[in-house]
């Protein structure tokens, strides 16, 4: 599911029985579950990125983020980009195509802020 102000991340237990509490609960606006499942990932390198920059994404997918990988020497990489709510429909519009086209964008619902950029951190 793309799209969703319902879905939150659960607290819950790993497989050797430790509790595991989500640091912060927001909604999910932008979620892409299987951004990795298709590909046997090596390197995920996470952008935290304000949601108003959607000119420096184009140019890090355009650059560094574009280098071709070739699957048979088993290094692959996926560049995936951290944002939280713009508070700004038109903004949110913008992200929300720019996700259609490269489904790349994770983003929560908390308010676009320095003082929240930890919180990218935890999505």
């Amino acid at each position: 599911m793309l799209y969703t102000n319902q879905e939150s991340k659960p607290n819950g237990t790993f497989q050797d029985g430790r509790d595991f509490i989500n640091p912060h609960d927001f909604p999910y606006i932008i979620n892409n579950p299987n951004i990795c499942s298709n590909l046997d990932v090596s390197v995920i390198i996470v952008v935290h990125s304000s949601a108003d920059h959607l000119q420096t994404r184009s140019k890090i997918r355009e650059t560094w983020a574009s280098i071709p990988f070739n699957p048979d020497d088993g290094l692959i990489i996926k560049t995936v980009f951290l944002l939280a709510n713009p508070g700004n429909p038109s903004y949110q519009r913008l992200i929300i195509h720019e996700n259609d086209k490269h489904h790349d964008v994770v983003q929560e619902d908390f308010m676009e802020h320095y003082r929240f950029s930890a919180a990218k951190s935890c999505l």
